[in-house]
């Protein structure tokens, strides 16, 4: 028996996605043309620049990010980091030109 509190993060998360979406992700999905539907997104990052700048949306290959975990399991080299086998974020690092010069990037991976 859980105490429900699993069930209750999966519900906050899901809604945190789908407000990225609706919020970010789906408009970039028009002004691209239509290519990529939401099912064709595994992560999107959001950089949210200051002064009410226009957020730039990065999309599947183009999200590239460097954090320093620690592994709850072994990771061989080549194999995918995910949430089952990393424990905690000890340091989230800006690579890549993201939120270089903007405030801080909202990364997000596709549930489920």
């Amino acid at each position: 028996m859980t105490d429900g509190t699993e069930d209750a993060a999966g519900s906050i998360g899901e809604n945190i996605i789908e407000s990225m979406f609706t919020t970010w992700v789906d408009a970039e999905l028009i002004r691209r043309g239509g290519a990529l539907t939401r099912t064709d997104i595994s992560k999107a990052v959001i950089e949210l620049p200051p002064f009410g700048a226009t957020p730039i949306v990065r999309l599947n290959d183009e999200v590239v990010l460097q954090a320093r975990a620690v592994g709850s399991a072994p990771i061989a080299k080549g194999d995918p980091v995910t949430s089952e086998n990393v424990s905690s974020l000890e340091a989230f690092g800006r690579e890549a030109g993201i939120g270089g010069r903007f405030g801080l990037g909202r990364e997000c991976e596709r549930l489920g």
